[in-house]
């Protein structure tokens, strides 16, 4: 599975890529959104995990990493990681394209067993 992990943290994002890269997935991984959709522009993913909220940038900017991942055809399986799961959050985000959101803190085998409930088994590596 080929993933891009768009998260805020450092820490957070390489702890993920260090994980799912054990699980065998091929991944990608940023802590800039601006980075991210330009990723998103040059390869093809399964599924792409996002933070909602990303410090020092627009509060939109999760949101427009959903977005850029749902243009020009292409529809990997997006999980939002929020730290509210208002109505509002909930809303917005799923009319951004998210396949599901989920609360943070989350365990990465939570993570990736989402990952791999919602990927399609037959998608194996997206390629370029």
């Amino acid at each position: 599975m080929r993933v891009l992990s768009a998260l805020s943290k450092t820490s957070a994002s390489a702890a993920c890529a260090d994980f799912f890269s054990t699980l065998g997935w091929d991944v990608d991984s940023t802590t800039e959104p601006s980075i991210a959709e330009r990723m998103l522009t040059f390869r093809k993913y399964d599924a792409v995990m996002t933070d909602l909220q990303f410090d020092g940038v627009d509060c939109t900017a999760g949101l427009d990493v959903v977005r850029a991942s749902k243009r020009r055809g292409r529809s990997p399986v997006v999980v939002v990681l929020a730290t509210t799961a208002s109505e509002d959050v909930l809303s917005e985000a799923y009319a951004a394209g998210a396949d599901r959101v989920l609360l943070k803190p989350q365990p990465l085998d939570a993570v990736a067993a989402q990952l791999t409930a919602l990927v399609p088994a037959a998608s194996g590596a997206a390629g370029d």
